[in-house]
């Protein structure tokens, strides 16, 4: 017998996989940039994120923070 999730429960489980990949693929990209020596305006524009954001997750990471959602 396998374990599965009811179709609904599977469709919104996928679509939160999907946002978690997209969230850590957009701060890949931000500490990719920055390591690169692209600004972190520059870097807001080509991810399409906040500049804040791309702050927050380059500091995050030289403080030795993963990239994925605690």
């Amino acid at each position: 017998m396998q374990d599965q999730l009811p179709g609904s429960s599977q469709a919104e489980f996928g679509a939160a996989l999907n946002a978690i990949q997209h969230r850590v693929t957009v701060r890949v990209a931000v500490v990719t940039l920055h390591m690169a020596g692209i600004t972190a305006r520059s870097t807001s524009v080509f991810t399409e994120a906040h500049v804040r954001t791309v702050h927050r997750w380059v500091c995050r990471v030289q403080e030795g923070h993963p990239l994925t959602d605690m």
